[in-house]
């Protein structure tokens, strides 16, 4: 797992989107880790394709990734400082599954134990999309994006 990508920036929510949606293009099913630099800068991207895989795989990956950088002396690509986690399957827009709040909840605490934050998870089948980062706490997800592009700031 692992292919570094560091012509994309991931700062905005607009980006993880675009993000989520070009991986929707090339996979039906499939969990990805998109490891983001204090700038933006993608550091890694790792992707598991399938049926019936979860973001548990990932969440490892991003685990062992970031353990392997807090160890090696930095040369090149900066410290990781977000992850963003994405999923493509087919799902309802209209059921959020208890089941996946809890993973969401247990892939932000993983995380932070590996010296990272969860930026989001992501879930899209190509044309819908859901954001457990907005899902389970709007006020606080993708806290820099520009006013009128947040959730809650952009109603009226």
């Amino acid at each position: 797992m692992g292919t570094g990508s560091r012509a994309t920036l991931v700062n905005t929510f607009r980006d993880a989107l675009g993000v989520a949606m070009a991986l929707a293009d090339d996979y039906a099913f499939a969990n990805a880790a998109v490891l983001i630099e204090p700038d933006g800068q993608v550091h890694d991207i790792g992707v598991v394709d399938g049926v019936g895989t979860t973001i548990d795989e990932v969440i490892g990956w991003i685990c062992h990734a970031l353990e392997r950088a807090a160890a090696a002396p930095v040369h090149g690509p900066g410290p990781v400082a977000g992850v963003l986690v994405i999923s493509v399957r087919p799902f309802e827009a209209d059921i959020v599954r208890e089941a996946d709040l809890f993973r969401f909840r247990a892939a932000s605490w993983s995380v932070a134990r590996a010296g990272a934050s969860l930026l989001d998870w992501i879930e899209t089948d190509g044309d819908l999309f859901r954001s457990y980062a907005y899902t389970t706490c709007p006020a606080a997800a993708w806290p820099h994006d520009p006013p009128l592009d947040r959730k809650q700031d952009g109603a009226v």
